[in-house]
Formats: structure tokens, sequence, C-alpha cells
């Protein structure tokens, strides 16, 4: 299934905010192979306009374009989600065009390149706060009567917000109101709890590998000459410092050799 619409909120390290967009694609119910009903129900009820997305939604192969040329510009961003792992599956088809992978480990491979080293789950951070996980110290008794929260469950983005006082802006499951609604709420984190960061970046709730990057290494034989077959008079001795291969009429004969090694940013 197709991303349907991006919410994108910018904030500074103080959580000022300087705006927030919502993104709204084309998207047309009929060409789609795999969706379910009931979600495509859901997104109705909560005022979705398909119809709406079918005639003036953004291409999104237009998008992605432009959106790649703005993430290779700015490699120093943090990006903050809430339960982040299906978003960031939807942003990394989008940005590359292509089906996901089967595993995690290259699928993290993907986020990281696509976004860089700095992404934070703010419901990842929940459980380390007793507090905040099992509810809130002021957390109302007529809430927890109606078992808003229960203990062994999960909390969603809207009881978060409604621990920590924060009130949404917009209509709720709208990607811009939602947006807007985790920024909002990691402000109130980092002001109540002092949330070190460096603790919980790259790390997604419900994923199971860390994000990292694949490095590949390209290791050449050391050779001291490079030599043009028939004519030993071109042979000449290269510096230490270089490598090189032997070559019979622009073919390689000892083909670079591809080291994969994981590294965590």
């Amino acid at each position: 299934m197709k991303i349907i619409q991006l919410g994108i909120t910018l904030s500074d390290e103080n959580g000022i905010i300087a705006g927030t967009s919502e993104f709204n694609f084309k998207f047309l119910i009929e060409t789609e192979v795999f969706y379910d009903p009931k979600s495509i129900e859901f997104l109705k009820e909560s005022g979705i306009d398909f119809e709406e997305l079918r005639i003036n939604g953004i291409d999104q192969l237009f998008f992605s374009n432009m959106f790649t040329h703005v993430l290779s510009r700015h490699r120093d961003l943090k990006w903050l989600t809430f339960h982040g792992l299906y978003d960031l599956a939807y942003m990394g088809k989008l940005v590359t065009k292509k089906p996901l992978p089967v595993s995690m480990l290259d699928f993290s491979e993907i986020i990281a390149t696509a976004f860089g080293c700095c992404v934070l789950d703010v419901k990842y951070m929940a459980p380390f706060y007793d507090d905040l996980h099992r509810g809130g110290k002021n957390y109302p008794e007529r809430v927890m009567e109606k078992n808003i929260y229960q203990k062994g469950g999960e909390l969603g983005l809207e009881k978060f917000a409604k621990i920590l006082g924060v009130k949404r802006v917009g209509g709720s499951h709208q990607a811009g109101s939602d947006s807007l609604l985790i920024a909002r709420v990691f402000a109130r984190m980092k002001m109540i709890y002092g949330i070190q960061e460096s603790r919980f970046v790259r790390f997604l709730y419900g994923a199971t590998t860390r994000i990292c990057e694949l490095v590949r290494t390209q290791v050449f034989p050391t050779l001291p000459r490079y030599c043009q077959p028939g004519n030993p008079r071109l042979c000449q001795v290269l510096p230490a410092s270089r490598y090189c291969q032997p070559m019979i009429h622009g073919v390689f004969l000892h083909p670079p050799i591809i080291q994969h090694q994981y590294r965590v940013l």
C-alpha cells in the first residue's frame, strides 16, 4: 500500500515550533492490490477524502524526487516519530522507489542512508520512565476508571498527550495534526524528565535491529607494478601509497573484493 498523507513539523532543540506541513498524495483505491477495507473506512471516518486525493493529490514520484533532494542537502536533521516503524517504512519506500527489503538489517540500512543517524521514537522512550509508562502522577482517576490506560497495555499518541497535558491542534489521525502533537509531546517530555537523547537515538519501537549503515569497502591486491601487456618498457613502478590492478585490454585480472561491514552510526 502507498503512502496517503505525510505530516512534517519543524522545531528547534527547545521545542519551539517553526511550522507544520501536511502533504496529501494522489491515491487510487481501485489500483491498490493489497489494502484493508476496514482501515480505509476508518480513514474516511477520520476525515480523509479519497475522492479529493484521486483528483488533486500530489504525485508521489514528483514529491519523491524533490524530497530526496532536500534529504541530500540536510544530513544533520533529527527525525522524531511515534511508533515510527511503519511511518519510516512508508517513507523508505517513497524515497527509494523500491519494494521494502525482507530483512530488518537491510531495512535499517535504508533508513540510515535516507535519513541519517539521528532518529528518535517517542514511544520507545516511554517504558524507561515509570511515571509516564504507568499513567503519570497526575493522571485523572476518571480516565483510569474508564480503562483508557491498562497496565500491560499500550499507550497511543493521544493518551500520551493527555498524560502530559498537551492539547491537540486539528483532527486526530490527520498527518499534520499528529506530527505537531508528536513534537509538542516530546518537548514536554524533555522539560519534565530531562531526556538524554543519546540513550534512545536509532531505536524504533517494535524493531529488533538498531538503525545502522552498511559500509562497503573495496580491498584491492597490493601490486607494485602496472604493465601494459606486450610492451615491457611501459612498465612503471608505482608509489608505495598507491594500489593498482593489472589490466589486459581494459579487463581487470583481479576484480575488487567487496567487504560488507555494518557500522552503528
